[in-house]
């Protein structure tokens, strides 16, 4: 009703259907607005580490389960920065053996930013999404929903909602207001 209204008002092409949050939180009422993924687009994923195998593999492993759940094209730039644990470099390297993720080997002193910075200035994809070594993907379609958003004319940066294990909310997004 309303909300396609006004999309057809603002000439915005998506799609409209009712909410049905994947950690089965109540929502009446309340709808999914999805726009079109271009064909074609691609993100590369970030993600710093050092060590951390514990956080490292489960992070991986939710990428590679939903990756074939995702038209965007999905590089995944791993910024090793001096991990010594023998488990975590087997790990990095049979990763990269397989093709499911690049490593970027840093040696500074820690800067989560310069480390991020680095492997996005190596990217050429459309979209750069920047996750946390503690970060675990649930939603299936997750990368196609942020890259849809990301690049829609006027849009600069989209942030998803980050829940902790039992549920309860740790980050749900932000508002740029002009003061």
């Amino acid at each position: 009703g309303i909300v396609r209204a006004h999309l057809a008002r603002m000439g915005e092409a998506a799609e409209v259907a009712p909410q049905s949050d994947i950690l089965g939180a109540a929502a009446p009422g309340a709808v999914r607005v999805r726009h079109a993924l271009p064909e074609g687009a691609s993100a590369t994923v970030v993600i710093p580490t050092r060590d951390r195998l514990d956080l490292l593999r489960p992070c991986l492993d939710s990428l590679e389960a939903h990756r074939a759940a995702n038209r965007c094209v999905m590089r995944v730039v791993v910024v090793d920065h001096l991990s010594q644990e023998a488990e975590t470099r087997a790990l990095l390297m049979e990763r990269q053996a397989a093709g499911q993720i690049e490593v970027l080997p840093y040696d500074g002193e820690f800067n989560w930013a310069l480390m991020n910075n680095l492997a996005a200035a190596q990217s050429d994809d459309d979209v750069l999404v920047f996750l946390n070594n503690d970060t675990v993907v649930i939603s299936p379609d997750w990368l196609d929903a942020l890259a849809a958003q990301a690049l829609r004319p006027g849009v600069g940066a989209v942030g998803a909602r980050l829940v902790y294990q039992d549920g309860a909310i740790q980050h749900a997004g932000m508002v740029a207001r002009p003061r």
